[in-house]
Order: structure tokens, then sequence, then C-alpha cells
């Protein structure tokens, strides 16, 4: 059996680091092996100052529908930054060019 508690695969970007854990179990058609994503978040914490971590276990299969998932919500937040930036830029010009109206 796998020692469960050391990831076969380690993988991070800055904060944000994947782990990645084997397992053996027995089903009833015999022994198989399940996999499981540790995903972990670091952060600063501004009132003690301390390093503190966010964790979230994934099981294999839901690995990729949560990828796929942040991915979409990514394109959205683009989106939604996009016509804010725009909407933002729609009311500076119609503000400024009401001031530039002579009296």
């Amino acid at each position: 059996m796998n020692d469960t508690n050391r990831p076969v695969i380690k993988v991070n970007n800055g904060q944000i680091a994947v782990a990645i854990f084997e397992q053996d179990i027995q089903t009833e058609y015999g022994p198989r092996k399940t996999y499981r994503a540790g995903l972990r978040k670091s952060y600063k914490d501004k009132t003690t100052n301390e390093w503190k971590n966010l964790d979230l276990t994934l099981f294999d299969d839901e690995m990729l529908p949560a990828a796929e998932l942040l991915q979409l919500a990514h394109a959205e937040l683009i989106k939604h930054k996009m016509a804010v930036k725009s909407a933002t830029r729609e009311t500076t010009e119609e503000s400024s060019a009401i001031d530039e109206i002579p009296f």
C-alpha cells in the first residue's frame, strides 16, 4: 500500500499549490487506486502577520469539472471587468462633455 500522506505529484504557481495523493482501496471487484487533489492557497493574514492556508480536497473525477468552472468564472469575470470599464469610460466622457458646454 502506498503512503497516502506523501503526494505522488506536486505542482505550484506562487501561493497556490496542488498535491495529488494516491490511495489503494478495496472494491467489490478487487483492489484499485484512487486519487485526490489537495488544493492549497497560502496567504498572509494582515491582522496577525502570519501565513495561513486555505485547503480544499477534490477527488480525481471532480478535478476537471472544477477546473472548467474556474475557467468559465474567469472568462465571465473578464467580461464583467470590461463592461465596468466601458461604463466608467462612458460616464466620464458624458460628464466631461457636459462640463465643456459654454454658458
